[in-house]
């Protein structure tokens, strides 16, 4: 029985001597965890800075050719600025972007964020209206130079679905 013991002690020490310590791996995630063996994809990241359009999918088209530049710029308080440049319209006014400012909101564990318009721009000869559309999109992918956001719910018009990748500047 001594012995039984005594080897039951040995096993358990072997084994959680050999478990794996989990946590965020990632050295560029604001949570990273030098401790950690193993992901549990827990890792967080800094959003604040210039993200690039690399994708767009809207209503399930690869709309990705019809914008020369889409960028989106999130400040530290939780406001965002982004710009479009569109490729197939003329406004006749010296451009086809598409100006919008407004409020971000990430829940903690970074997997959706809400993006709500305050002020828009189209450059049409109206200057800044107000503007209160607001999406909502699931992060399906983020780390620190990429993420991809896709809509799960919009007030926006005639927009079903919608898909975005970026990767930061």
């Amino acid at each position: 029985m001594k012995n039984l013991l005594y080897i039951s002690t040995i096993l358990l020490l072997i084994s959680s001597s050999c478990s794996k310590s989990q946590g965020c791996t990632d050295v560029d995630a604001t949570n990273y965890d030098s401790q950690a063996d193993e992901s549990d994809n827990s890792c967080l990241y800094d959003l604040v800075g210039v993200w690039n359009m690399t994708s767009y999918q809207v209503n399930g088209v690869n709309a990705t050719s019809q914008i020369d530049t889409y960028r989106v710029t999130f400040y530290d308080d939780g406001s965002y600025y982004s710009e479009q440049l569109l490729i197939s319209l003329d406004n006749g006014n010296g451009g086809d972007w598409i100006d919008v400012w407004g409020i971000s909101d990430v829940n903690a564990d970074q997997t959706t964020i809400t993006l709500q318009n305050q002020i828009v721009d189209y450059y049409n000869g109206n200057g800044q209206i107000a503007d209160f559309e607001y999406g909502i999109y699931d992060i399906t992918e983020l780390d620190n130079n990429n993420i991809t956001l896709e809509m799960t719910a919009t007030s926006a018009v005639g927009i079903s679905s919608l898909i975005l990748s970026f990767t930061k500047q």
